[in-house]
């Protein structure tokens, strides 16, 4: 709703690149904050206070834009905005593909992403509407209001379950970065007691200290050369660059989507709102069809089909305009959006999956990571296209846009496929550290966003 009303908001006072530059500086943030947080939520065990905390801060933040009136004063409270709502998804996202276990894990992501699209469709059309009835101040009001009553829905999580380590499975103080012992297992050396030790505290405790925090953050963030080394043997290096390219290219023509609908194509604010719920709608079946081709077949390939999608979505929707008949314009870039829903849904799920099993004890970190790269294409893409839109046209720039979605599919051919296990469920992950041991076989939490193609 918020992306979709700062951009018809900013477009009807600023040009092509401050829209764009609306979605750069979400994405920025995107970039910088959704590894954090995902590092965070592996040291904290994804707690609740941390998702209520974001959640909030996220809803209310979006009020400051009632009180801003400068193009600059948008762009930047977007960039605040992001640092906490993007925080949620990398936490809850891992979560839900541990429920799944690895031959169920696609259809469980595929199964919840369906749930977020349904949400997706009614804040598009919702905020269609209230765009030709509210001022932007009414609008981001209501922003607020149903970012609270997500506040109050995530306070009904539970939290997972805490688990205690054998004796013999505490790891050494510099491999976990938590300043703990080889001896240090959490119970007394002459008998059965629990001590005082770290998994011995209750779900309310605060956790580790500030220092053992960043310390673990430090380590996850920017892990030693052995582990940097898992980005070339399993090909994650050119993924992530996939990555980076097709959301460059999606999140610069989405960024400009609501302006173009409405002054290109030439449609109404409520035939925009529901065009743009199109996707969303169609999420609902690609999703869990997306998931059980993940847990049948190679992952890779869905990965490909899913960004060559979404190339074509961009030249589909660029040839709309072409059409007299402004039915014939509108169905044109419906199409466009049923083929992005296919693209995303059919990769989203495949990278998810793939990074799940190609290492399930960084599998949180691995995708913070995932939305370092999309943050990062959609850092560039937005300005890019902007620039491009003011250089040639809104249709050429879209044409160029689908072309690197198309090289970003390139990109990812002839990526190894990780083993899976031949059983379903929720497994027991290898344990890194004793702190990530409640948190990777933590199951049952929902993800409530997916920060994608919105």
């Amino acid at each position: 709703m918020l992306a979709t009303a700062l951009a018809v908001f900013v477009g009807r006072r600023g040009s092509p690149l401050a829209v764009g530059l609306l979605g750069s500086v979400f994405f920025f943030g995107m970039m910088v904050f959704a590894p954090l947080w995902g590092s965070v939520g592996d040291v904290l065990g994804r707690r609740r206070r941390l998702l209520v905390g974001l959640s909030t801060a996220a809803a209310m933040s979006s009020l400051a834009f009632v009180a801003v009136r400068s193009v600059a004063g948008v762009v930047g409270f977007r960039f605040v905005y992001a640092a906490f709502a993007v925080g949620v998804g990398p936490l809850l996202l891992s979560a839900v593909s541990s429920l799944g276990g690895r031959t169920h894990r696609g259809r469980a992501v595929g199964f919840l992403n369906s749930a977020l699209a349904a949400g997706d469709v009614g804040g598009q059309f919702l905020v269609g509407v209230l765009l030709g009835l509210l001022a932007p101040s009414g609008v981001y009001a209501v922003v607020a209001l149903v970012g609270l009553l997500a506040t109050a829905a995530v306070t009904r999580l539970p939290d997972p379950p805490t688990e205690e380590p054998p004796k013999d499975d505490a790891a050494p103080r510099a491999a976990n970065g938590l300043g703990r012992s080889p001896d240090d297992s959490g119970r007394s050396p002459d008998d059965s007691t629990p001590s005082a030790g770290r998994f011995d505290r209750s779900p309310d405790d605060l956790g580790p200290s500030a220092a053992e925090l960043a310390t673990a953050v430090r380590a996850r963030l920017f892990p030693p050369a052995a582990e940097r080394a898992l980005l070339r043997e399993k090909g994650l290096g050119r993924l992530y660059a996939g990555l980076f390219a097709r959301h460059a290219a999606v999140k610069g023509v989405g960024s400009l989507v609501p302006v173009y609908l409405l002054s290109v194509v030439g449609v109404s604010t409520v035939t925009m709102g529901a065009l743009l719920t199109v996707g969303s709608a169609a999420q609902l079946g690609f999703m869990p069809a997306s998931g059980r081709l993940a847990d049948a077949g190679p992952r890779r390939r869905l990965i490909f089909s899913g960004m060559a999608a979404s190339g074509a979505y961009a030249l589909v929707l660029a040839t709309a305009p072409s059409f007299d008949a402004g039915l014939l314009r509108t169905a044109t870039a419906g199409a466009s959006f049923v083929l992005l829903a296919a693209g995303f849904s059919a990769m989203d799920v495949g990278v998810v999956s793939l990074l799940a099993d190609a290492a399930p004890e960084r599998e949180t970190t691995l995708v913070g990571l995932r939305s370092t790269a999309t943050g990062a294409g959609g850092v560039v893409g937005p300005v890019l296209v902007g620039v491009a839109v003011s250089l040639v046209g809104y249709q050429f720039a879209f044409a160029l846009a689908g072309l690197l979605s198309f090289a970003a599919a390139g990109l990812v051919v002839g990526l190894p496929e990780p083993d899976r296990e031949p059983r379903g469920g929720t497994e027991e992950r290898p344990v890194v550290s004793p702190a990530d041991r409640t948190v990777e076989t933590a199951a049952g939490i929902p993800r409530p966003m997916r920060g994608d193609d919105d």
